[in-house]
C-alpha cells in the first residue's frame, strides 16, 4: 500500500513510518520544513532512506493536489498541524493552518478520489461541560474548546462530518490524548520534556500541576491507532478517542523515581492546566480493534532508556 503523510516527518509521523515500513508500505512524507533528523532518530538508516520526502504546505492546495496526483496514494495520514501554543500565540495563522489546511487535505483527497484519509483530532475539543455524571468523557460528548488549538479541531470534526455525508467521503479522525515517548522534540507540553528527558539525561526537572490526572498516550500505541485507522474494514463512528494510561502528574512523576532514584525532581502542587483524562475508548476498540498496549511505568521507561542511549552515543568520539 502507498500511503502520504502530511506532517510525516515528525514524532507521531516517523513512528507511523515505521510500522508502515515494517509491513512492506510506500511511505511518501509531504512536510513544510521537512525533518530527516526526527526521522533518523526513530528510525533505522534503512528505514529513513525508505521514506520519500516531498516538500509542500498543506495551505497550498495546488502544491497538495500535484503531490497527491503524482504520488496515487491509497491511504492518506493527516499529521501537519500547528501545536497548542503557537496557536494561542498566532489565532489567524491557527486557523489557516490547522483549519484550511486539514480542509484541503479533504478536498484534495475527494477530488483525486484517495480511498481513505485518516487524520488527527484532539481530546482539545472537549472540556469541563463535555464530562459525563460518571466523570467520563463518552466518545460523542459535546465540545467544549478551551483553546484555539481546540477550536480548530472542534471545526475540523465538523467539516470532516459534512465531507463525509456530503461527499461519501471515507474520513477517519482519531482524538489524541497528551503523546509522549522516545524521540519527541517538541510539543506534548513542557511538563513532559521536565517530567522525563530533563532527569534521564541528569538534569533538574520541575513540573507543575502535580494533581492533574492526564490520559497519558505512549507514541508506539498512538501510532498504532493510526495504522488501524488506516485498515479497518468499515468504520462506522468516524471520529474515535484514543486515550492512554490516566495518571496525575504527580503519579507520573513517582514512576520516574522508581526507574531514577536519585532523580532531582520537584513537583509542585496544583492542578489547573485544564486537561481531562478518563475518555470512552470503546468504539475505537469495537470498530478500529484498537486498544493501549504500553503502560505507562513501561513508557517512561523506554523513553528515559531512549534519551540516556542518545546522550551516549553523543558524546562518544
Amino acid at each position: 500500500m502507498r500511503v502520504l503523510m502530511t506532517g510525516g516527518t515528525g514524532f507521531i509521523g516517523s513512528y507511523v513510518a515505521r510500522l508502515l515500513l515494517a509491513r512492506g508500505d510506500d511511505v511518501v512524507a509531504y512536510d513544510l520544513l521537512p525533518d530527516r533528523n526526527t526521522l533518523q532518530r526513530i528510525l533505522a538508516p534503512e528505514e529513513a532512506a525508505r521514506v520519500e520526502i516531498a516538500p509542500g504546505d498543506v495551505t497550498d492546495l495546488p502544491l497538495l493536489l500535484a503531490t497527491i496526483k503524482r504520488v496515487r496514494p491509497e491511504r492518506l495520514v493527516h499529521l501537519a498541524y500547528l501545536l497548542t501554543d503557537a496557536c494561542q500565540a498566532n489565532p489567524p495563522l491557527a486557523l489557516r493552518v490547522n483549519g484550511q489546511g486539514t480542509i484541503n487535505v479533504f478536498e484534495a483527497a475527494r477530488t483525486l478520489d484517495v480511498p481513505r484519509v485518516v487524520w488527527a483530532s484532539s481530546i482539545a475539543v472537549f472540556g469541563r461541560r463535555s464530562v459525563g455524571p460518571d466523570g467520563v468523557v463518552a466518545n460523542d460528548a459535546p465540545h467544549d474548546p478551551a483553546t484555539i488549538y481546540g477550536v480548530c479541531k472542534s471545526l475540523n470534526e465538523r467539516y470532516a462530518r459534512h465531507y463525509s455525508r456530503a461527499y461519501r467521503q471515507d474520513l477517519v479522525g482519531l482524538r489524541f490524548p497528551v503523546v509522549y515517548g522516545p524521540g519527541r522534540m517538541r510539543g506534548g507540553g513542557q511538563f513532559v520534556h521536565e517530567l522525563v528527558e530533563r532527569p534521564a539525561l541528569g538534569l533538574p526537572g520541575r513540573v507543575p500541576y502535580a494533581d492533574e490526572p492526564v490520559s497519558w498516550g505512549y507514541v508506539e500505541d498512538i501510532a498504532a491507532a493510526i495504522v488501524a485507522a488506516l485498515d479497518a474494514p468499515a468504520p462506522r463512528t468516524r471520529l474515535y478517542t484514543v486515550g492512554g494510561a490516566v495518571a496525575t502528574v504527580a503519579e507520573a512523576a513517582e514512576r520516574v523515581r522508581a526507574i531514577l532514584p536519585d532523580a532531582d525532581l520537584t513537583v509542585e502542587p496544583g492542578g489547573t492546566i485544564g486537561l481531562l483524562a478518563r475518555f470512552d475508548t470503546a468504539p475505537a476498540a469495537a470498530e478500529l480493534g484498537w486498544a493501549p498496549q504500553v503502560g505507562l511505568a513501561e513508557g517512561i521507561r523506554r523513553t528515559i532508556a531512549y534519551w540516556q542511549a542518545d546522550a551516549k552515543r553523543a558524546s562518544s568520539p
